[in-house]
C-alpha cells in the first residue's frame, strides 16, 4: 500500500463535504498531511482527550479522507496509524449547484466560510493576538482590488491555486515545534462590474 496521500482528491457527494467541513476534522486531516499518526499522537497536538476524536476519526475513515497506513501492537492492543487520503481536497462544482438539489448552496459555503474565519479572528483578538502587529505569531489581513483583463485575472487565479497547494503540501520539520495556521482566499470581480462593460482607464486631461 502507497503511504503517501494523494497529490489531490475530488469530493463528489455532499455527506463527505459535510464531514470535511467540520473545523475539527479539518484540523485533524491537516495533522494527517504531515506524517501517519495514531489517535493518541493526534489528540495530544490538538490538546484534546483521545476519547473525543474516535468519533471524528471514524467519519473521516467510513469517507474516504484518511486512511489507516500501518498497525502496532502496544500493551496488546492494535494501534492504528491514520494518513490524509490527499494533500489537498477539491469540491466537484456539481454540489454547489442547483443540480446538488440546494439552489443558494454555493453562497452558504462562501457565507459558512466567512463566518468561520470571522469566528477565528474574533477569538484572536479576544486572545491578545493583535492582525496590526501580529507579534510573535505571523498574520497577514488585507483588502485589494485591481483592474485586470480576463487573460490577467486567469493567470492570477492559477498562481493563487499554486500558492494555495503549496501551502497544503507544507509540513514542520520533524521535531519541531508547530501550529495550525489558516489561509482563507477570496477573489471574484466585484459586484459593481458585473455585466458592465469595462472600458480602459483614461489618464485626466
Amino acid at each position: 500500500m502507497n503511504k503517501e496521500p494523494a497529490p489531490r482528491k475530488v469530493i463528489r457527494d455532499l455527506e463527505t463535504l459535510r464531514v470535511l467541513s467540520d473545523p475539527l476534522r479539518m484540523q485533524i486531516v491537516a495533522l494527517l498531511r504531515e506524517r501517519a499518526r495514531p489517535v493518541k499522537e493526534v489528540a495530544q497536538a490538538l490538546g484534546l482527550p483521545p476519547s473525543r476524536l474516535y468519533y471524528h476519526f471514524k467519519l473521516l475513515e467510513q469517507h474516504g479522507l484518511i486512511r489507516v497506513v500501518h498497525t502496532r501492537l502496544v500493551s496488546g492492543i492494535v494501534e492504528k496509524h491514520y494518513r490524509a487520503a490527499a494533500y489537498a481536497f477539491d469540491v466537484d462544482r456539481s454540489l454547489l449547484g442547483p443540480a446538488a438539489g440546494s439552489p443558494g448552496a454555493e453562497a452558504r459555503a462562501v457565507h459558512g466560510a466567512v463566518e468561520r474565519v470571522q469566528q477565528d479572528l474574533d477569538a484572536l483578538l479576544a486572545q491578545g493576538h493583535d492582525p496590526a502587529t501580529a507579534g510573535d505569531t505571523p498574520m497577514r489581513l488585507s483588502l485589494a482590488m485591481a483592474r485586470l483583463s480576463p487573460e490577467q485575472a486567469r493567470a492570477f487565479v492559477q498562481q493563487l491555486a499554486e500558492l494555495v497547494a503549496a501551502f497544503e503540501a507544507t509540513a514542520p520539520p520533524e521535531g519541531q515545534q508547530a501550529a495550525m495556521f489558516t489561509l482563507f482566499v477570496a477573489f471574484y470581480p466585484t459586484p459593481s462590474a458585473l455585466g458592465a462593460e469595462d472600458s480602459p482607464t483614461e489618464e485626466p486631461s
